[in-house]
């Protein structure tokens, strides 16, 4: 069926429907972002007729679902080819090749280097036949596997040429197995991930002693729950670095209005994969998290906002949360305490700036991401719908199980006194052993990251730079030396004169 026609198949628009029951009554438009996902991924790009009946079924203004085509990059409003090629061009994936990648796509697809492109996102090349596009996109979350790129929504992962030379018979998407730890590492999070004996179901994560800290929560006050959040030390993993437990007492005890939990999986800092293999790895252990953050902020609903590029994780986490419900972890009086509460999977669309945490509430309740200003909007005061509002990473509310689990005071003798706790570290790039290591926060210095846990240098290569944070952060040089200050236990401060090698 061509979009150009004004019928919807009864199933598609049943499962709009559902869509739209995710969020409040009164907050339709919240919709508008899942109904597109729906609409495109049905017809395949967004037709006229498309913005008009999208906006007619959420009561809305076609212009409103139009300002979203226009700035989400994974919208489209021509048609791709049957086989549509994302090939990532972020700066790991550069230095592993992606632009001869694309070169390779090119020559085994009979691609030209004619561009169509609406004039609003990256331009899409596409065959004569109509039977492959492709385009260049920003990071894919997998830096440590580059040169990677997507396949209609299928990831692949170190594509070699002889994948590329394969694409016309449609290969299988292969992520690599995640790898065994490294001595040096100190694992909470990632104690999953790897093990040959673990499944991501429900059944093996219960007898691993899955939600047993969800039990032991539902027994325990909310405050007692914040005040060991807060004992622990945990800072977000996500952004800043503010102090978990602060953030959760800006929510009133006696809030009369409803509190919502946003969990942040918009992973899409360059250099940054961590989060992609906690919800394909162990979807279980963050639902669970989740769920404590609930009960101890009262929230009765709470969104995961995923990353669009994540169609696979997305439909992982929908499988965790219904076998959760089945199991009575979600819903109705969760383990007979009285307390209901619901979870919901939220896709974005490509927008980077949805990370930053204003932004991604706007573009949760169906709006361009544009970030709100401080003050008055702090979320956990006017967050979505105007309503009070905690927004924590993946990485942030796994942590929350283990503190529950070993105790705030013991969590927080872990890593250092003013940075408690472990941290998933993300190695890519000219090494030999790129990947993820989760340590104890100040436990290991950037040059033991670099020689000993990735291996060190791939041969004949020379360290000329570090880039420790993402795009935005400084680049230190590999001759640089810097001032390093540490807290001490006493409160005293020591000062350092470093260089990465150390």
């Amino acid at each position: 069926m061509d979009s150009t026609s004004t019928r919807v198949p009864a199933e598609l628009e049943q499962k709009m429907d559902e869509a739209i029951g995710r969020y409040p009554a009164d907050q339709r438009r919240s919709g508008a972002m899942p109904l597109l996902h729906l609409w495109q991924e049905h017809f395949g790009f967004i037709s006229d007729k498309g913005l008009q009946w999208i906006a007619a079924k959420l009561g809305v203004e076609p212009i409103n679902i139009l300002e979203l085509v226009t700035f989400y990059p994974m919208f489209r409003r021509e048609r791709a080819g049957k086989t549509h090629i994302r090939v990532c061009r972020t700066l790991s994936c550069a230095m592993a090749g992606s632009y001869q990648l694309m070169e390779n796509f090119r020559a085994a697809t009979g691609i030209e280097r004619k561009h169509q492109s609406d004039g609003m996102h990256n331009p899409i090349s596409i065959s004569a036949d109509g039977n492959y596009s492709i385009e260049f996109v920003e990071c894919l979350a997998s830096c440590g596997t580059a040169p990677v790129c997507m396949v209609n929504d299928k990831l692949h992962e170190t594509v070699s040429p002889e994948f590329v030379a394969n694409i016309a018979s449609n290969p299988k998407s292969e992520i690599r197995n995640p790898k065994s730890p490294h001595p040096l590492e100190h694992r909470l999070i990632f104690k999953n991930i790897g093990r040959h004996d673990w499944k991501i179901d429900i059944d093996t994560y219960l007898r691993d002693g899955g939600y047993e800290q969800l039990r032991k929560a539902v027994t325990m006050s909310r405050e007692q729950i914040v005040n060991e959040v807060k004992t622990s030390g945990l800072r977000g993993r996500g952004g800043a670095g503010f102090p978990c437990g602060v953030k959760w007492s800006f929510i009133k005890p006696d809030e009369k209005k409803p509190v919502y939990l946003i969990c942040n999986a918009d992973e899409s800092e360059p250099g940054t994969f961590k989060d992609r293999y906690i919800i394909h790895e162990d979807p279980h252990q963050l639902l669970e998290g989740i769920l404590i953050s609930c009960f101890a902020l009262n929230a009765r609903t709470a969104y995961i906002y995923i990353r669009g590029e994540f169609p696979e994780g997305a439909k992982i986490l929908e499988r965790a949360v219904e076998e959760a419900r089945e199991n009575n972890f979600l819903g109705k009086d969760i383990l007979g305490s009285g307390f209901d509460v619901e979870v919901y999977i939220h896709r974005g669309a490509g927008a980077y700036i949805c990370g930053e945490e204003t932004g991604l509430i706007e573009s949760l309740e169906g709006k361009r991401a544009y970030p709100r200003i401080k003050p008055p909007y702090f979320p956990a005061v006017l967050g979505l719908y105007m309503c009070p509002t905690i927004v924590n990473n993946v990485e942030t509310l796994c942590h929350v199980k283990h503190i529950i689990a070993m105790g705030g005071a013991t969590y927080a003798r872990l890593g250092r006194p003013n940075n408690t706790g472990t941290r998933i570290v993300c190695v890519s790039g000219d090494v030999q052993q790129p990947g993820y290591f989760e340590i104890e926060v100040g436990a290991v210095t950037m040059g033991q990251l670099i020689y000993e846990m990735a291996g060190g240098l791939k041969a004949g290569r020379r360290l000329k730079a570090v880039i420790p944070g993402g795009s935005s952060a400084k680049v230190l040089r590999a001759d640089e030396r810097f001032e390093l200050k540490q807290k001490q236990p006493d409160g005293s401060t020591i000062e350092r004169d470093m260089s990465i090698d150390e």
